[in-house]
């Protein structure tokens, strides 16, 4: 193959002196790929290989390889890479006469393929040429879709290379992130829809091109539809046939996301796929179902797109050829046949896609439509014994029976029984069942997902909407549902009751098949109450008939719950538990009326005591959360009750001292039992006011008493007298004892008499001091209240007299539990002992994925070793903990009574000192559950007092989450350099994954705390999260001004802005992709407040302006370099963007109008120029400067990219196409991936995770973690920190708890109520 020789010009620097002839680079690769090369060898080879891309004969070297057939494929693959690299990296510099060479050797190249190439040279040269498109076609190259059917016209071999051609083109242009098609914008957008769709669609009033650029007037979806036809009745077809039937359904499947509805509808494109569907080639039947999956994802369908694409689907035919095709893909768990699973799946997915529209549709429409075989077929897919095949059908169904039209349609009824059947089946927790079950769903779960995170939130969604469809079943008819439901729930639990072996402590686990078995039955229930309240809520229209029924199925209920808290006896604790939470249910939802029912709770919650045995570490821990599970459903049953429970109080109080003076509840249980009765007395609005505060008062300082120990006063004073008392110098010296420091396994040497002794005066000094109580009763009269409520009154006039006296104490409490964690406090240490109590003071966990055992291996691991010196390691840091997180709680408790809290002008400075200034040596773990508490802390402030309060807090806090998290990054960074060969690697893992958590947790506060919605739309359902004006109790009201958003506040307080960019460019080069993504998108929103009129005169806003355009700047371009960060590259250029567009380009302000008294010319109002429209020239060089100092850059290049960015509309402009000229300038020095480095790329699609399918893997709603974790301190404090609770929530369901999401008592809400 010859062609002209390159018309030279290009710069010359890139040029090394050595000979770039063919015959050397093929040598280069040879010796490259020569096994035998050495190290030294290659590398030179290398050198001069990427050397050769720089040279000014790039373009012409790389032809001449290409196109000489003689030369091997992977050279001719070199040779289109040098000229891939120049069009991409020098096409700027090209001349006009260069440009045209290098279309006349593309388009040579092109023509010149043949079947003896390999797949990815035939592809690279496709690439080439889409490269080539990218950069001139309807620029200056108008006959490119001439050249393309010429080539369609040759053979099949041709024909795959054009559809490989035209489904990588459209992708470039609408679907990846390209940055080349990215520049050219809409340009581009109009070629490509107009060579695909055919004339008489086209000419629609879509945006026409310059020229005209199509070959013909059918376009590229009618041929590509036509030969699908023509082929698909061929009676055999070769290999080549087929590849070229799922290249051009791949085509398709990219076009539909695009492409407009009539011209798929002209084309007959869905006739073409649907007969592709009648091949027996597996390979065609997965292309034509992904055709079909891009087809009916699209959204909004109009009226004829609706009958001419989704309506045939409905049609009998249609739907028993996809169902023989779905009953075909069915695979057996234990011999899974990848290709038909993978079209299981994909089906599954199209049919809840195709199942969408029907919810959109009126019920006129769908009054026309037999779509009972649809819904039948519907019901089989969720049946699929994979949970990852169901879930997207599943997810149909809840939409589907949510849809006011849709949802009542006779035909989807019909189905209810098995539908409802199947999802109270599955709503079991399979996270809880053994991973070597053999149980199909199990073992396909084990198949598809690979990570526990990920596995536990795909079953959380999944059991999510098998509730919403009990529940919306409830909802609609509950007298069936309600009715079906109890007499299959009781029958089941007879069953479970004939076959639960009758209990032995000594064998006890949690997880037991009965209790997993219980749970799911009593879940449906939960499910169905809950929709059933729903009904009672939303009827009324018919009151006499309603109540009748309400009646009628509130008796069914209450008969059904007094057989389960009387007839239903168990011995296992937890399945006590789960009888206690569904018996709250039933009177919080369906009987709250009912105060007889809720008595029987009470009394059945008061005595069911289950004795506990010790000696037994699984059952005891069991009972003790029995225990403080019971007494906190108390509170929440007294909340619901309060008036009822009012009009007995002496007896309940009476009662619940009985049962504390007669049973082993620990403490947090006793609290919880006197939170109840402050429930009562503060919720009641039958006690008389006098009697109520006189009570309450008197309960509150019973509680409060401890406070006021002398013995305390003078043990707080100091550090030293504290530490002494708690007798942290008499573990130093035990542990010294025991020669702690050279024993491996601290669990195998048993405890002492000297050790319990230790352990014993500790608890009883940690018990003095009245945390829990007060952090109890401080809590339930301050979560979820109103503040114009009388309740929050009450806490207002019972806490405000307190607060004094507690706060001084709790902050220096919560300054020495900070203090004990840094071993150079602990007095009369060793320094041999040093590294002992370090391991005292660190915290055990375990981490999903990365420990070892399962989470109740862990549990056991703890609980067994209670006697033992690792027991007393766990003991001492528990008591710390409890301490510390008291405070935090009590701390943040306080901050809900406003201005009684934050109204004290000389709390800012310690509270800053004691909470966070001494947090310094807390681990990252217990950093982040300190950060949540601060977090609300900083929400719950009234925006009159933000200049005082947060000003201190925010900028110590910022400064200590910088130290703390980039060093806890460089010791990381250290510890893999020393590569101490895979030692303590579980501990290295656990370590780095809890720091990227509370990594990604203080990114998100700074996202929380900048956010420009914040507070234009607080959230209505906390009531502290939006802005307060209430008079302080030390000042006068007044009047003032609006409050200022938070956000401005910090963007203009030098004193927390200084801090917060020095983190914020920290966490730009942080290796952890989540966080960079998150703070990349906030300094977006940063970065033009000081670009702003006015701001631009303030020495302030220039000095950050010049920080910002530097150090900011400098960290976003290091992370775009680096490789780890390739997936993040769009984020990053973002930024750069801005910053450049923002500070170093010109802006464009347009003229300022107001309105004139007269009327211009035609009649209408008039407008005069108040400020005529200008150019204002950049506010810095230096992003300029910055960017001209990077390898490769020119100043005509960089300042033609400059003027690009200022066309694109300034900082709120075209975010998309800033971005693309900023990756295409700085595409040399982009990163790549380690996975990728050396790889010969080509373009097929690799297998990937469905959006669906990462979308059913991801939680929603809550904190993202790098894993589900617990920490020790369960067995003990019953899981206070670190564990999830079951609770309502969605469903019931419990959530799973990542490490760093302890402190779920301080959230936005409190503990649920």
């Amino acid at each position: 193959m010859n062609g002209a020789p390159f018309r030279t010009g290009l710069a010359e620097n890139g040029d090394s002196g050595q000979n770039p002839g063919p015959s050397n680079i093929t040598h280069a690769l040879q010796v490259i790929h020569n096994a035998r090369s050495d190290n030294e060898t290659r590398q030179k080879a290398s050198a001069f290989l990427e050397c050769q891309k720089r040279s000014s004969q790039a373009a012409q070297n790389g032809f001449n390889l290409a196109g000489n057939e003689n030369e091997p494929a992977v050279v001719r693959h070199f040779g289109l890479s040098l000229l891939e690299h120049a069009v991409r990296h020098d096409w700027h510099s090209f001349s006009d006469a260069q440009v045209l060479d290098i279309r006349s050797w593309t388009t040579s190249l092109a023509q010149g393929i043949s079947d003896n190439d390999p797949l990815y040279l035939r592809n690279k040269v496709a690439h080439l040429l889409i490269e080539v498109a990218k950069k001139d076609w309807a620029i200056s190259w108008f006959d490119m879709d001439f050249s393309l059917l010429a080539l369609w016209k040759q053979g099949t071999r041709y024909k795959e290379f054009v559809l490989t051609v035209l489904e990588n083109l459209s992708e470039d242009v609408f679907v990846r992130e390209d940055s080349a098609a990215g520049i050219r914008g809409q340009d581009l957008h109009n070629a490509v829809v107009e060579i695909f769709t055919p004339a008489s669609a086209f000419a629609g009033g879509h945006n026409k091109t310059r020229k005209y650029l199509r070959a013909d007037e059918d376009g590229w979806l009618a041929r590509i539809s036509h030969f699908l036809a023509a082929s698909s009745q061929a009676s055999s077809n070769g290999s080549d046939i087929r590849a070229c039937i799922c290249k051009a359904l791949a085509t398709l499947r990219s076009a539909f996301t695009w492409v407009m509805g009539p011209a798929i509808i002209t084309t007959h494109c869905l006739e073409s796929i649907f007969a592709c569907l009648v091949s027996s080639d597996i390979g065609i039947l997965l292309a034509a179902v992904e055709a079909l999956h891009s087809l009916y994802g699209r959204t909004h369908l109009d009226e004829p797109e609706f009958l001419s694409l989704v309506s045939p689907v409905y049609q009998v035919d249609n739907i028993s050829l996809l169902r023989k095709l779905y009953q075909w893909s069915v695979v057996d768990c234990h011999d899974v046949e990848p290709t038909r699973y993978s079209f299981s799946k994909k089906l599954s997915e199209t049919i809840a896609f195709v199942a969408g529209h029907v919810e959109e549709r009126s019920s006129s429409q769908l009054s026309t439509m037999d779509l009972s075989l649809l819904f039948r077929f519907m019901v089989e897919v969720i049946q699929h014994q994979s949970l990852i095949v169901s879930i997207p059908v599943l997810h149909a169904w809840v939409r589907i029976l949510k849809s006011q039209h849709a949802g009542n349609l006779e035909a989807v009824w019909s189905v209810i029984g098995p539908l409802l059947d199947t999802a109270s089946q599955r709503i079991i927790r399979y996270e809880l069942l053994p991973e070597d079950l053999d149980e199909p769903s199990i073992v396909f779960l084990n198949e598809d997902i690979d990570t526990i995170p990920e596995r536990h939130a795909f079953l959380g969604n999944y059991r999510r909407f098998c509730f919403q469809i009990i529940e919306i079943v409830a909802q609609r008819k509950p007298r069936e549902a309600i009715s079906h439901i109890l007499s299959q729930v009781d029958a089941s639990l007879d069953q479970i009751t004939a076959e639960t072996p009758r209990l032995d402590p000594a064998t006890y686990t949690k997880s037991s098949a009965s209790l997993l078995r219980l749970d799911a039955h009593l879940t449906v229930v939960e499910a169905a109450l809950k929709g059933y309240s729903k009904w009672v809520m939303n009827h009324g229209k018919e009151p006499q008939k309603d109540e009748q029924e309400r009646n009628f199925l509130e008796a069914n209920i209450e008969s059904w719950a007094d057989s389960l808290l009387t007839g239903r006896r168990y011995e296992d604790p937890l399945m006590k538990q789960r009888i206690i939470k569904l018996a709250v249910e039933c009177s919080a939802r369906a009987l709250g009326r009912n105060q007889a029912f809720a008595l029987k709770v009470l009394e059945h919650i008061l005595l069911t005591q289950t004795a506990d045995q010790p000696q037994y570490p699984a059952y005891s821990e069991a009972v003790k959360e029995l225990q403080v599970y019971a007494t906190s459903e108390l509170r929440r049953l007294a909340s619901r009750h309060a008036d009822y429970f009012a009009s007995f109080y002496d007896q309940l109080e009476a009662k619940i001292r009985e049962v504390l003076s007669t049973s082993t509840f620990d403490e947090k249980a006793e609290a919880e039992m006197y939170g109840t009765l402050l429930i009562v007395l503060q919720r009641a609005t039958n006690i008389d006011a006098t009697v109520r505060d006189g009570r309450l008062h008197n309960l509150v300082e019973s509680l409060l008493q401890g406070w006021q120990s002398g013995e305390l006063e003078q043990l707080f004073s100091s550090f030293e007298g504290f530490s002494k008392r708690l007798g942290v110098d008499r573990v130093g010296a035990y542990l010294q004892s025991k020669q702690a420091n050279s024993i491996v396994d601290w669990s195998t040497v048993l405890l002492d008499p000297s050790g319990i002794s230790i352990q014993s005066d500790m608890n009883d000094f940690v018990s003095q001091i009245p945390l829990r109580m007060t952090k109890t009763a401080l809590g339930v009269m301050t979560e979820k209240l109103e503040e114009d409520s009388q309740p929050y009154q009450i806490a207002i006039s019972v806490w405000s007299s307190r607060v004094p006296m507690l706060l001084p104490k709790v902050l220096r409490l919560v300054d020495y539990a900070h203090r004990l964690h840094d071993v150079e406090s602990w007095v009369n240490l060793p320094p041999e002992m040093r590294s002992v109590i370090s391991r005292v003071l660190q915290d055990r966990f375990w981490q999903a994925g990365i420990s070892s055992g399962s989470r109740d291996e862990f549990y056991s691991r703890v609980t067994n070793s209670r006697g033992s010196l690792e027991g007393f390691a766990s003991f001492v840091r528990g008591k710390i903990r409890l301490i510390r997180e008291a405070c935090y709680q009590i701390l943040h408790s306080m901050s809900r009574l406003d201005d009684h809290f934050y109204g004290y002008s000389e709390l800012p400075g310690p509270l800053a000192q004691s909470l966070i200034a001494g947090a310094t040596h807390l681990s990252s773990h217990q950093f982040s559950v300190l950060l949540q508490m601060i977090r609300s802390m900083v929400d719950d402030c009234p925006s009159h007092h933000r200049e005082h309060f947060l000003p201190p807090i925010l900028s110590t806090l910022l400064e200590q989450i910088d130290h703390k998290i980039t060093s806890e990054w460089e010791k990381i960074d250290r510890r893999k350099s020393d590569d101490t060969g895979g030692e303590n690697l579980t501990l290295e893992m656990k370590e780095e994954s809890i720091l990227r958590q509370l990594t990604y947790t203080a990114v998100t506060f700074v996202a929380v705390l900048l956010d420009p919605l914040r507070e234009q739309n607080p959230n209505p359902s906390n009531p502290h999260q939006q802005s307060k004006q209430h008079p302080s109790p030390q000042q006068p009201p007044q009047q003032t001004s609006p409050p200022t958003t938070l956000r401005t506040f910090i963007l203009t307080n030098p004193t927390i802005l200084e801090p917060l960019l020095l983190y914020s460019t920290h966490m730009l080069t942080v290796p952890d992709s989540r966080s960079t993504t998150t703070i990349t998108k906030v300094l977006r929103t940063i970065v033009p407040h000081f670009a702003a009129l006015s701001s631009t005169d303030m020495p302030t806003h220039s000095a950050i302006r010049e920080y910002i355009a530097t150090s900011i700047l400098k960290a976003a371009i290091t992370s775009l370099n680096d490789g780890y960060f390739a997936d993040l590259q769009k984020d990053l250029a973002s930024l750069i963007a801005t910053i450049w567009v923002a500070y170093g380009c010109v802006t464009h302000f347009p003229a300022v109008h107001a309105p004139s008294q007269t009327s211009d010319e035609s009649g209408g109002p008039g407008s005069v120029i108040t400020a005529p429209a200008y150019d204002r020239p950049p506010l810095s060089q230096t992003p300029r400067e910055i960017i001209l100092s990077l390898p490769g850059m020119t100043a005509p290049r960089v300042d033609a990219v400059a003027a690009a960015l200022t066309a694109t509309g300034g900082v709120a402009g075209n975010v998309k196409q800033q971005r693309a000229l900023v990756l295409d300038l700085l595409d040399g020095l982009r990163g790549v991936r380690v996975s990728e480095l050396g790889k010969i790329r080509g373009l097929e699609r690799g297998v990937e995770k469905s959006r669906l399918q990462e979308r059913y893997m991801r939680v929603t709603g809550q904190q993202g973690g790098q894993g589900e974790g617990v920490v020790e301190g369960g067995v003990q404090e019953a899981m206070e920190v670190g564990e999830g609770k079951v609770g309502e929530g969605e469903g019931g369901l419990d959530d799973l708890v990542g490490v760093g999401s302890c402190l779920d008592s301080l959230g936005r809400g409190g503990r649920r109520d």
